[in-house]
């Protein structure tokens, strides 16, 4: 199900923090990211996304840079269902 209200959705840059919500939305997808992966992702550059109001988050992607002209997007990942 898709929200109808995309101002619903808080864009954040994520942290240490957020490390369990990270779990949890690659889990709904069906991926199996794990603690030290994301923290080793968010060592090396940066995962932005959104969180809803109830402040799960529900959608993510990572960017990280290799020296300055080269850069990888990863961890891409869009909750099924964004109401959750």
């Amino acid at each position: 199900m898709v929200t109808k209200d995309a101002s619903a959705l808080k864009e954040e840059r994520f942290d240490h923090n957020d490390v369990l919500g990270l779990i949890e939305l690659s889990s709904s997808v069906g991926w199996d990211y794990d603690e030290g992966e994301i923290n080793t992702i968010l060592l090396s550059g940066n995962i932005y996304g959104h969180k809803n109001p109830k402040g799960k988050i529900v959608s993510s992607a990572a960017i990280i840079p290799y020296d300055t002209n080269l850069a990888s997007i990863g961890m891409v990942i869009v909750h099924p269902n964004i109401e959750v």
